[in-house]
């Protein structure tokens, strides 16, 4: 624990280091492939998820960003706003539950002007 209490200080200062990290980890050739599209993310929260998020925030293209935790996706899209020019939006989902789906990926395409280029599912079902 005392390991734990002495990280707990520097967190933002890690954490806006992680994030300027994942904006500058995309290729000249992902940031020209990305650009310009509409990439839906789900699983957009934590994790693998926001590192992407983050990474994909460093192209000029319209994200979505997916999870069940609202509060933790508007976290997300802050930081993607912050790190580079991607329009980012916010879909709360909740990928267990199949009978809201269909309106889920009409909404999705709403926010994406009537087109989705990308879909990364990285979402998990447990």
């Amino acid at each position: 624990m005392a390991h734990a209490a002495r990280l707990a200080p520097d967190w933002p200062a890690q954490s806006l280091t992680f994030q300027s990290k994942m904006a500058d980890s995309l290729s000249p050739y992902a940031r020209s492939f990305y650009g310009g599209k509409t990439i839906w993310l789900t699983g957009a929260s934590s994790g693998i998820g926001e590192a992407m998020a983050l990474a994909l925030a460093a192209c000029p293209c319209r994200l979505i960003l997916s999870a069940r935790r609202e509060a933790e996706l508007e976290r997300v899209a802050a930081a993607c706003r912050a790190a580079g020019p991607a329009l980012v939006h916010v879909l709360p989902i909740d990928l267990a539950d199949a009978t809201r789906l269909p309106t889920q990926a009409q909404a999705a395409l709403a926010l994406g002007n009537g087109r989705l280029d990308v879909l990364i599912h990285n979402a998990g079902v447990s």
